[in-house]
C-alpha cells in the first residue's frame, strides 16, 4: 500500500488544512471578544447593584476572567497550532509521481510476434 498523495491530492489537503486553521483562529478571536464583552457586562451589573468597581474587578479578574481566557487560548490556539503542524507535515511529505502517458506513444512489445513456420526452410 502506498499512502503518498499525488500533487492534486496534496494541494487539496493543504488548502483544506489552511482553511481549517484560519477558521479555528477566527473562532478563537471571536470567543475572546465575546468573553471580554460578557465580563464587562458582569462588571457593569455588579456596579449597578452598588458594589465598588475596584472590588468587583479584584474579585472576578482572577476567579472568572483569567481562567476563561487561558481556556480559550488553550483550546483554539492549541487547535490552530495542531492544524498548522499537520499542514507543514503534509507539505514536507513526498509526492507520488504520476505516470506520464501519452496516448500516441505505445510501448513496443518485448518479443516480436512470429508464426511457428516463419523460420523453417522448406
Amino acid at each position: 500500500m502506498n499512502f503518498m498523495p499525488t500533487k492534486k491530492e496534496k494541494a487539496r489537503i493543504t488548502t483544506t488544512l489552511l482553511i481549517g486553521m484560519i477558521l479555528t483562529g477566527v473562532m478563537g478571536v471571536v470567543a475572546l471578544i465575546n468573553h471580554i464583552a460578557n465580563f464587562q457586562a458582569t462588571i457593569n451589573q455588579y456596579t449597578e447593584q452598588g458594589y465598588p468597581k475596584e472590588m468587583v474587578m479584584e474579585a472576578l479578574f482572577s476567579a472568572q476572567f483569567l481562567p476563561r481566557i487561558w481556556d480559550i487560548l488553550g483550546l483554539f490556539g492549541g487547535g490552530t497550532l495542531l492544524i498548522l503542524g499537520i499542514f507543514f507535515l503534509v507539505k514536507t511529505l513526498g509526492v507520488k509521481e504520476e505516470p506520464d502517458e501519452d496516448p500516441e506513444e505505445k510501448e513496443e512489445p518485448l518479443l516480436e510476434e512470429t508464426t511457428p513456420f516463419e523460420d523453417s526452410v522448406i
